[in-house]
């Protein structure tokens, strides 16, 4: 196996990402005294991310190979960031000298137009009102219930979806007494999924709002949710706290997942 000071550099990559959290913190990064490297260096928020793209260099690959690794890992190790379904830019300098820049940012689909979310009339419709921090979303089995969490009020609204798509009858199917909440799915039989950011918990609701089960997820901080494995019965949730992919089995698959898999 070629060790990262035998490797020759092909290319050269120079990705910037800049985050401002707070005075604090960019305070101490100025602070910091620069990593040099003759051969090749990786740098990303994360020191679990910077070693998969050192790894990478280390087995062949180039900067490039390394870059995208690492923002596959960061999908885990720092999934608040976005990553994989985030765009950027990248500047490239070739081993001849040549140098190059991709743009990869966010782009609509190819059907997308200005005026795709207005009506016939160009206008825009406000389906509910009277929200809190909206956050998780999702659909019941039948197309026939929306349900709508707020993190910071902790309630879950679920509306009645007509034919022509307006929301009506809002109810309050279930409120938490403490913490936050994140990202929601659906089962099979309509139970919501629901990350419980704060407790570090899934809860399992009823259609008809009542707490089934919560499910310990290894950290106080889960932020989204989905389901996936061979039948769909595995969820898989972000945890922020230890930047963490979370796993564990439900007793029925995902809707999405049930969806897709027909």
């Amino acid at each position: 196996m070629k060790t990262l000071r035998s490797l020759r550099p092909i290319v050269v990559v120079l990705t910037l990402a800049l985050v401002f959290a707070n005075a604090q913190i960019v305070s101490l990064a100025v602070a910091r005294e620069p990593v040099r490297a003759k051969h090749g260096i990786v740098a990303s928020t994360n020191e679990v991310a910077s070693r998969v793209g050192v790894d990478i260099m280390k087995r062949g690959g180039n900067a490039v190979d390394a870059a995208i690794a690492v923002a596959f890992a960061l999908a885990v190790t720092h999934p608040a960031a976005g990553n994989l379904g985030g765009g950027g830019f990248m500047m490239i300098r070739l081993k001849n000298g040549k140098t190059t820049a991709i743009d990869y940012r966010e782009m609509a689909p190819a059907a997308a137009h200005r005026d795709v979310y207005l009506d016939k009339n160009g206008k825009v419709t406000k389906v509910a009102s009277d929200m809190g921090t909206t956050n998780g979303i999702d659909v019941s089995p039948d197309g026939k219930t929306l349900y709508v969490n707020e993190t910071v009020q902790r309630n879950v609204w679920a509306f009645t979806i007509g034919r022509d798509g307006s929301l009506n009858g809002k109810r309050l199917l279930i409120q938490f007494p403490d913490f936050g909440m994140d990202g929601m799915r659906v089962d099979v039989d309509g139970n919501l999924y629901i990350t419980r950011h704060g407790k570090g918990t899934v809860a399992v609701v009823s259609p008809e709002g009542k707490l089934l089960k919560e499910i310990d997820v290894l950290g106080k901080q889960p932020t989204n949710i989905c389901f996936g494995g061979v039948d769909g019965k595995t969820a898989y949730v972000t945890e922020v706290e230890h930047g963490r992919l979370v796993q564990f089995r439900t007793d029925r698959p995902g809707l999405e997942w049930h969806r897709w898999g027909r």
